[in-house]
């Protein structure tokens, strides 16, 4: 999922499946399209181990963006 806020960055937010872990990976750009370094640990985080729980954070990340 991708959103843009009101200040111009781009939060986007997907699912992280690899070698049998899965969660959920955002990261935030700035309107020059850059990592926003500001945001989270340099600019994306990664949740492991959310199984059953990626869809309700995932759209409470995106609605929190706009």
């Amino acid at each position: 999922m991708v959103a843009v806020q009101n200040d111009g960055k781009i939060l986007t937010v997907g699912l992280y499946n690899f070698e049998n872990e899965t969660g959920i990976h955002a990261s935030r750009y700035n309107n020059d399209g850059s990592l926003d370094t500001n945001f989270a640990e340099r600019g994306r985080f990664l949740i492991l181990n959310a199984e059953g729980y990626t869809f309700g954070v995932t759209k409470a990340l995106m609605q929190a963006a706009m």
